[in-house]
């Protein structure tokens, strides 16, 4: 028996392919230039405090930094929970934060400030040494 090759009709796939790939990059730009337009493009890095609020947006709008009250190792989502927003970094230590807004899980004026940097609108502590006492065990890496 003699093979004389594929013995069905075929045709070209490559032209629907390449319309529907091009009508994709279409609506993918579309996507992207009417995000840029009307969203909010800062809110994919402004901190988010401990009752789960945007830094700098809403409620929080006078309020962009965000600062840690608490560093018990033995509690890590209750670090992420004492998260607080602030008007700037506090650049002294043992200061109360008097530029802090309240939330559900932590009132501003219960907790003492520590000397900060400010990285990203995020206010990270400078040394060790710094951080409120009781709170420095794990942080070995400042």
């Amino acid at each position: 028996m003699e093979f004389n090759g594929i013995e069905k009709n075929r045709w070209c796939t490559d032209l629907p392919c390449l319309i529907i790939y091009f009508a994709f990059i279409g609506c993918m730009g579309f996507a992207t230039f009417y995000g840029y337009k009307n969203g909010e493009l800062n809110k994919l890095t402004a901190p988010i405090d401990g009752a789960n609020q945007f830094c700098g947006f809403g409620e929080n709008k006078d309020y962009p930094k965000m600062i840690l009250t608490s560093f018990d190792v033995t509690k890590t989502i209750g670090i992420l929970k004492s998260g607080v927003c602030l008007k700037k970094c506090p650049t002294e230590k043992e200061q109360d934060l008097v530029d802090c807004k309240d939330n559900a899980n932590y009132k501003c004026g219960d907790h003492k400030s520590y000397k900060t940097k400010d990285v990203f609108d995020f206010c990270l502590p400078t040394a060790k040494e710094d951080l409120p006492e009781g709170d420095q065990e794990g942080f070995d890496y400042l």
